[in-house]
């Protein structure tokens, strides 16, 4: 920082957004000649709500990783909260659901029921 002498760095950038990058260019709210420097691989990722076959595998991933961090054993989510889950709209995506099971792990019982879902959903 400060100088006028090029360093030679060799860095992944990876971004992500919710937002229309080629209609923010037309609309000139964003730098075509950005666009195309950080756009070399494009992935479109549904939001969740659109890829309900996701939740369940992700919240059961999510809630390995929180009973290890927070030792706590759990069984899992009962059948009717494991439906009520799939039946959200996670408007947050992952992070929502991700949020959410850490929640669920911490406040509820041995298993996640389909009250504790509706207290925390």
């Amino acid at each position: 920082a400060g100088s006028n002498t090029p360093v030679t760095v060799d860095i992944r950038l990876i971004s992500a957004t919710n937002r229309d990058l080629y209609k923010m260019v037309e609309q000139g709210a964003f730098r075509e000649d950005l666009l195309y420097r950080i756009n070399t691989i494009h992935i479109d990722l549904p939001p969740l709500r659109q890829r309900r076959e996701d939740i369940l595998p992700l919240a059961g991933e999510f809630l390995h990783r929180y009973a290890t961090r927070y030792a706590k054993h759990i069984d899992g989510f009962d059948a009717e909260a494991a439906r009520e889950m799939e039946a959200y709209p996670w408007a947050g995506n992952i992070r929502e659901l991700r949020n959410v099971v850490e929640r669920l792990l911490i406040l509820s019982g041995d298993r996640i029921t389909p009250a504790d879902v509706h207290l925390y959903c």
